[in-house]
């Protein structure tokens, strides 16, 4: 039996608060991505995670696992759920290249494309300490959380923002999903008296998450300016209202990045308009370049809804299967 025990690896495996597993390997992982494959089918996680480590030398604080001689044997690891995270970069690097292109903007991330499962963010450090107690004494209890009115608007604008990160009109499906999230990850969260016990939640991350749009748009998110002019007598210097698109919250067919600073972009254009002439043109150049002009790209589309022929004449890489592929 002792045999047995010293063959395998053990560790401890910190899920959420609520769920801590103790789980044996036959053998010690030879790589961190090994290690990430196997914790995600023996502990069935079925979101995008990190994995931390508690650290003998910082006196068991967490910190990133970054090398497999860190971890040794009846470790403590903890599951961190991340929004987007990029689990193979050999095979994204190319898509990372166009988001990185129009999150330089200072906008958000995402693409539009709703994730399969949400995953809700961390907290601030007094927040996740207020909802770890409050989880354990509805565990024991079954009573819920009375939040401060403060605490709930800090969780709220956490939430919105993770949610804006991945698509800035959410459908109602998608906002009930956050909701439902948030209470499955926070049972303390939990409303008495509801049938689904996240309504309330679901229609204050609605209201929330409207607030924030009008706080970016103020900002001068360009995305949620031509998506929604408020022009009047009142503020003549606004821009019109989009009345043609009536429902923006149903496509991001205006995703609509801020410019990036410090970059000409329009001399890039016409670098990548000679580079496309040429009969035989560097693809990996044609590639950076679009990448590196996305958001003045959708500038022009957006804004001055060009005829097909005139954009195949100032951007014709835009025409590449490869391009097109990537929805650029």
């Amino acid at each position: 039996m002792a045999e047995n025990d010293t063959a395998t690896f053990t560790l401890r495996v910190v899920i959420s608060d609520a769920e801590i597993r103790k789980v044996r390997m036959a053998n010690k992982p030879g790589s961190i991505d090994e290690l990430h494959d196997r914790l995600k089918s023996v502990c069935s996680i079925g979101y995008p995670f990190v994995i931390l480590y508690e650290d003998k030398d910082f006196n068991n604080d967490l910190c990133s696992l970054e090398n497999m001689n860190d971890l040794g044997p009846y470790a403590t690891v903890r599951i961190v759920g991340v929004t987007n995270a990029v689990v193979d970069s050999a095979s994204t690097s190319s898509v990372d290249s166009h988001t990185s292109a129009s999150n330089s903007g200072g906008l958000r991330q995402g693409s539009g494309n709703w994730p399969d499962e949400f995953v809700i963010p961390l907290f601030d450090h007094d927040i996740e300490l207020m909802l770890s107690r409050g989880n354990a004494e509805f565990m024991e209890s079954g009573k819920s959380l009375i939040l401060a009115r403060s605490a709930k608007g800090t969780i709220l604008q956490r939430v919105v923002t993770a949610v804006y990160d991945i698509k800035a009109y959410p459908t109602e499906s998608e906002f009930t999903a956050v909701a439902k999230a948030l209470v499955t990850k926070h049972p303390c969260l939990r409303e008495p008296g509801t049938r689904s016990g996240y309504d309330g939640w679901r229609n204050s991350i609605q209201f929330k998450m409207g607030n924030y749009r009008n706080d970016i748009r103020k900002a001068g998110g360009a995305e949620l300016v031509i998506n929604g002019g408020r022009r009047s007598r009142y503020n003549p210097d606004l821009p019109f209202g989009r009345t043609q698109i009536r429902k923006p919250r149903r496509g991001e067919s205006n995703y609509l990045p801020n410019l990036p600073s410090g970059k000409d972009s329009s001399s890039q254009q016409e670098i990548l308009k000679e580079e496309c002439r040429k009969a035989h043109p560097d693809r990996n150049l044609v590639h950076t370049l679009m990448a590196e002009t996305f958001a003045i790209r959708r500038q022009y589309i957006v804004k001055e809804c060009p005829l097909i022929d005139d954009i195949k004449e100032n951007w014709p890489a835009s025409f590449y299967p490869k391009e097109v592929s990537l929805k650029c």
